[in-house]
């Protein structure tokens, strides 16, 4: 057997990992994916207690439920499912679980990055496609219609015409964010997320800075680009290129650091 890896091993660990965040976080996951469901019924409960009858849900509230719940996940999440690691009794334990640095570090990234924004995604949908079927009139246009998944769709494969990959960049932003938070919930004993949010807006500050020296501003002129790559299209490529870059460039940065955490953590 593997000191490094084992897939049964490993396979063991991330069903532990899954059962841990179920536990921590499945009541607040719950409630997150049925905002849909909870917006509707404060939204009718109030026009009806102010006699304006039955109202109908606009769509910008539900793209603001989903952003919300988006935001409440992405801060909350590491810190309430390996927050505890800092803790004496509970990161002890979790040393002690047989299983390599490699296997949990690769368990974190799973549990974080694809199953906590799946879960979301499904619960959101099914309670979003729900209140459609049953109150259309109130309701409205349901979010994830099918208009609203083909946009997704395109955004993931790109055309010939305009290659700038918003779905991946998405996807990369959700992972960066979602890793900042549980790094620091893994490096910070107390005040978690609190922390985290100050580091991060100080570094924001002297990126800033170095960039505004060194570069003269961080605004992306567009006309110059497409000036400068002859076509819309180079342009947003470029764009693409940049943004995908400099993302997985953070996303290496955050594994390798996360990967240092639990390599290093003691009690």
């Amino acid at each position: 057997m593997s000191n490094i890896f084992d897939i049964n091993r490993f396979w063991n660990f991330l069903l532990y990992d899954l059962r841990r965040a179920r536990n921590n976080y499945g009541i607040s996951m719950l409630l997150l994916g049925l905002t849909p469901v909870i917006v509707y019924m404060v939204v009718e409960f109030f026009s009806l207690i102010f006699g304006n009858g039955v109202a109908e849900l606009p769509d910008e509230l539900k793209f603001a439920a989903l952003s919300v719940s988006s935001v409440v996940i992405l801060l909350g999440f590491g810190s309430k499912v390996y927050g505890q690691l800092t803790e004496k009794r509970a990161g002890s334990d979790y040393l002690m679980i047989p299983a390599s640095t490699t296997e949990k570090w690769i368990s974190l990234f799973l549990v974080t990055c694809v199953a906590a924004p799946v879960v979301l995604g499904v619960l959101f949908f099914a309670s979003d496609g729900l209140m459609g079927l049953l109150f259309p009139n109130s309701y409205g246009t349901r979010l994830f219609d099918s208009d609203f998944i083909h946009g997704i769709h395109n955004g993931f494969i790109g055309t010939d015409e305009f290659s700038f990959n918003l779905g991946a960049l998405l996807t990369l932003e959700w992972m960066n964010n979602i890793l900042t938070f549980t790094l620091g919930a893994i490096c910070f004993k107390k005040a978690k997320v609190a922390k985290t949010l100050f580091c991060v807006f100080a570094l924001g500050m002297v990126l800033s800075l170095v960039l505004a020296i060194f570069a003269g501003s961080g605004n992306i002129d567009i006309d110059l680009l497409v000036d400068r790559f002859d076509s819309p299209a180079r342009a947003a490529n470029a764009i693409n290129w940049y943004f995908n870059i400099s993302g997985f460039g953070v996303l290496a940065l955050l594994l390798g650091g996360i990967f240092y955490r639990l390599r290093t953590i003691q009690h």
